[in-house]
């Protein structure tokens, strides 16, 4: 129970202190920079969260078959859900950058607003692909027991690439 739900509670946590330090530096920007991405962030939970249901269904299936000692399902299945989430999100990354303008309408009528929230939601559509694999891996590292190794790609994604790329583009 610890050994792998302590490492998906602390990826979690990092999701979070990534998320928190985004909005410390578009703060800096202004309010309507601001505004735009909070929007971003909510619309892009849509396709993360059909990624991240994905990838939780698959979670039992491929424990089973690895504690069974059933290799070639657990392949099997792992295959099937890493395509799914890939082409799933490869269909809401469509989605998004074509439909940017109207799906931002809907939530603001500013057009400063809508004009930067459509530059930021075409820039995290372009990275769900990766943010899916990404969480995908953790699933699969979860399922398989290997809770360190999950929680080790999370610090690597998160703190050691994402962040230092944040900090780095703001200069």
């Amino acid at each position: 129970l610890y050994s792998v739900g302590l490492p998906a509670a602390l990826s979690i946590f990092l999701f979070d202190v990534v998320t928190i330090a985004l909005n410390k530096m578009i703060v800096e920007y202004g309010n309507i920079p601001l505004a735009a991405m909070g929007i971003v962030l909510k619309v892009e939970r849509l396709p993360m969260y059909i990624g991240i249901g994905i990838g939780l269904g698959m979670v039992p299936l491929v424990a089973y078959n690895y504690g069974a000692g059933n290799v070639e399902r657990m392949k099997e299945i792992s295959t099937v859900v890493r395509r799914a989430v890939i082409i799933s999100s490869i269909i809401c990354t469509t989605l998004m950058v074509v439909f940017a303008r109207p799906i931002m309408w809907e939530f603001i009528k500013n057009e400063a607003t809508v004009g930067y929230g459509v530059a930021f939601l075409k820039a995290r559509a372009l990275a769900m692909p990766f943010m899916v694999i990404g969480n995908f891996i953790v699933h699969y590292m979860n399922a398989v027991g290997k809770g360190k190794v999950s929680f080790i790609l999370a610090v690597i994604r998160h703190l050691v690439l994402i962040l230092p790329v944040m900090i780095v583009m703001n200069i």
